[in-house]
Formats: structure tokens, C-alpha cells, sequence
């Protein structure tokens, strides 16, 4: 490992040193984000957009969900605040779910990280070390420990070849005033099929001043998965190898953690998150085309954009959207997936031209505003941008 260590410094190296014409032979992306932008009518972005209404019950009264999971009778909607998994058909028909209400084996505290995986329900519950699997019956199949070290805490997983990739915390030290390495000495742990660890990835000496988890930190595009480090604006690919530079979303100044002082202690990192001046984290969402980009200026200040990947160009969007409930879930298709807070479904609608609006399954639009359920929208946007 020591050897990859080696490479990954030199690589990482060749991203500063090197011309933007070098790093563009290996596939590097660099896309400079310019947040002070003239701002976008995000309606005008839409081409068409289609609403799945989410069937109201006594076992569906959602709130938030953080987990779009296409499937192919329909989706299946996680959210960590119930617990549970929400299958809907395509329609939006509510099908079931599953929650913790077992003992034992098939009883999770919560989960961190969800997939599909060869019509699997695959997902981790950090807190109790396992691995859950259930058809796309509902029906419980197994659990399974995470052979990994119990010192090590555990953040996000994901299939990865034939094994699985998951993401190490680092731990919180008053006594140090601040955070203290994980016990792995590595961003990420490779485990086989049968979750034994057989390797570890990404040595990362950067470490955050406090507990930062506002957005995923593994990331899927093109098939690959990715890993996004909490103080770098750059994104990395995993592959058997290591973990190597693949795409940097260049913030300038505005980055938070640009700044030494910033991360000086403690107190000088909550004092920039809470002051809301500069951009501390962020969430892209990939396609072939386009890239959809939440950044955050504080814990409750984001703001919304769209990257072109053939412009390279940069879309500031007006930030209506984030005010009325409208929060990205994924990229399914090419077309972004999200959900809308019913109070908000008219004031939304209201906006788009009505050739551009299809609803899916029987409902009128009268229907779905006097529902409590948030709705899901598929997005398509327009080409010429």
C-alpha cells in the first residue's frame, strides 16, 4: 500500500502542477463555480416534468426521504428518520414497507447507505456493524457482521467489483479540541463478498475540525463510485488500485476550507460554517449531460446549481426552489429525480407551461395539492442552456 500511497501523492501532485490541457487527457474535470453569477429562472431550465404522486395511507404519511431506489415494478423511498423503506409501484401506488420491528438477526437501529444490488435490497446499518438484505418482496434474507476493526467507526458502504466499499469516521476528542484520525489511518476499507477487509484506501491527512455529515461522501457517475473528501472540493474515483483524483469543483475563494485559519481549531471552524460567508460543503448529482450541484453556506442556507459537462459552464439557480420543499434525490435515466412538499405543489406548477406537465397514475392536479405526502418529480432540462 505504500507504493499506491506513493502514486496517489504523485498524482495528486500532477493535479496543481500541470497545465488544465494535461489533466484534460486523463479525464480529470475541472469546473469553476463562480456563486456571485447572475442567477437562473430554474423554470425556464425544465423542458418537461413529470409528477409521480405518493399514495396517502395510515402507513405513508412521509415527511422526508433521503433514498430514491428505482426497481422494476416501480421505486422503493428510504428515509432515516422513519427507518424505513417505502416500495411504491410505478405509479406511486403504495406497495409496503419494512422497518425495524424485529429482534435479533433481522432488527437494524437505522441505516447509513442503501443500494441495489441483483434485485437485492442491500443496506448498512452502521450502528449495528451489519449488512441487511431483503428481496423486493419485503421478505428479510440475511444479515451479516462487518469483519472491521471495532475501533474503526463506520460511515457509508456501497457494492463495489465483487465486494464492497465502505467509508471510515473519524472520532471527536474534547480533550484534543477537535478530531483525531480514525484507527484505520484510511478514508475508505475494501471488504470481499463475504465482508472481510482485504485492503484500505486514501490516506487522507486533512482532517475536519469537527463532525461534518451533511451530504453523502460516496458518489455514483458513469458507473464509477466516487469519494468526496469532507475539506477538498475535489472529488475521487475508486478503483482496485486506490483512490485517484477524477473531478474538482473549483469554488476559488469561496471555499470554507481554503483558508488555514479556518480550520485552525474548534471554535474557528463552527464560527465559518455559522457565519454562512463562504461555501463549506456540497452534493453533486451526475448524468451524462449535466451535473446538479447543492451547495451549502451554512446548516441551513444552500443554494442549487447546474453544471454543463460538454459547456463546462456553470448555471447559478434562483433560490425559490429550495424555499418551497424542492429537494434533489438522484439521477435516474439522465433526468433528475425530486421531491416537493405538497403546500408547495401549486405555487410549482403554477410556473410551468402545462403542455410541459405530465402526472402519472389517474390524479388531477386539484388532487394532488390537498394531499399531505410530498410528491416526486422526474426533471428533464432543456439542451440549449
Amino acid at each position: 500500500m505504500k507504493r499506491t500511497s506513493l502514486l496517489l501523492f504523485l498524482i495528486w501532485i500532477g493535479i496543481i502542477v500541470f497545465p488544465q490541457s494535461v489533466l484534460s487527457q486523463t479525464g480529470f474535470e475541472h469546473y469553476e463555480i463562480d456563486i456571485h453569477g447572475d442567477r437562473k429562472n430554474f423554470f425556464e431550465l425544465i423542458d418537461h416534468i413529470e409528477i409521480i404522486p405518493l399514495e396517502e395511507t395510515d402507513q405513508t404519511l412521509l415527511s422526508f426521504f433521503e433514498f430514491y431506489l428505482p426497481i422494476e415494478k416501480g421505486f422503493i423511498l428510504g428515509s432515516k428518520g422513519d427507518k424505513k423503506f417505502y416500495f411504491f409501484d410505478k405509479s406511486g401506488n403504495y406497495s409496503f414497507h419494512i422497518k425495524n420491528n424485529e429482534q435479533g438477526d433481522k432488527g437494524f437501529s437505522g441505516f447509513s447507505s442503501a443500494w441495489i444490488k441483483d434485485n437485492i435490497l442491500e443496506f448498512l446499518s452502521s450502528d449495528d456493524r451489519k449488512l441487511f438484505r431483503y428481496d423486493l418482496m419485503g421478505h428479510f434474507l440475511e444479515s451479516i457482521d462487518l469483519k472491521i476493526d471495532k475501533n474503526i467507526r463506520l460511515g457509508e458502504m456501497y457494492s463495489f467489483e465483487d465486494g464492497y466499499i465502505v467509508t471510515t469516521i473519524e472520532n471527536l476528542s474534547i480533550e484534543k479540541g477537535g478530531m483525531v484520525p480514525s484507527p484505520a489511518g484510511y478514508a475508505v476499507v475494501y471488504l470481499d463478498n463475504q465482508l472481510n477487509t482485504i485492503n484500505y484506501g486514501h490516506k487522507d491527512n486533512t482532517l475536519p475540525p469537527f463532525p461534518i455529515a451533511n451530504v453523502p461522501r460516496l458518489l455514483i457517475d458513469k458507473n464509477k463510485l466516487l469519494y468526496k473528501e469532507i475539506l477538498n472540493d475535489s472529488v475521487f474515483a475508486i478503483n482496485e488500485n486506490g483512490v485517484l483524483p477524477y473531478l474538482k469543483f473549483d469554488f476559488g475563494k469561496d471555499w470554507a476550507w481554503i483558508h488555514p485559519k479556518h480550520t485552525e481549531h474548534l471554535g474557528a471552524a463552527f464560527s465559518t460554517v455559522s457565519r454562512g460567508q463562504f461555501v463549506n460543503d456540497f452534493r453533486p448529482l451526475f448524468s451524462q449531460d449535466f451535473i446538479f450541484l447543492k451547495y451549502l453556506i451554512n446548516s441551513k442556507t444552500y443554494h442549487f446549481g447546474i453544471i454543463s459537462r460538454q459547456t463546462q459552464s456553470f448555471l447559478n439557480v434562483r433560490d425559490n426552489i429550495k424555499e418551497i420543499g424542492f429537494e434533489p434525490l438522484a439521477v435516474h435515466e439522465g433526468k433528475l429525480v425530486a421531491s416537493l412538499q405538497s403546500y408547495s405543489l401549486e405555487k410549482f406548477l403554477k410556473r410551468i407551461d402545462s403542455n410541459r406537465i405530465t402526472i402519472r397514475g389517474n390524479k388531477t392536479i386539484g388532487q394532488l395539492i390537498n394531499t399531505e405526502n410530498p410528491a416526486l418529480l422526474i426533471l428533464d432540462f432543456k439542451t440549449d442552456n
